[in-house]
């Protein structure tokens, strides 16, 4: 049901460098801030998926076990 990349936990972005100037610095920080959080999404989404999962698999558990109860007089 899931693909081999769950696996392998998802990668930290590469820390940010010290620019030429003070500016470079910062596009350095922002750019690391726009990686981080690509990267947390993918987790979030992961671990949403996974809950989901989870969910759908445990209700059709439930489905089935009320489905193969037997009943009285095979009506009740």
């Amino acid at each position: 049901m899931l693909d081999g990349t769950w696996g392998t936990p998802v990668a930290d972005a590469p820390a940010p460098q010290q620019g030429e100037t003070t500016l470079d610095t910062l596009k350095s920080w922002i750019g690391f801030a726009g990686a981080q959080t690509a990267g947390k999404r993918t987790e979030f989404e992961r671990a949403q998926a996974a809950r989901r999962l989870i969910a759908n698999c445990e209700e059709r558990d439930r489905a089935a076990i009320a489905k193969s109860k037997p009943k009285f007089l095979g009506i009740f």
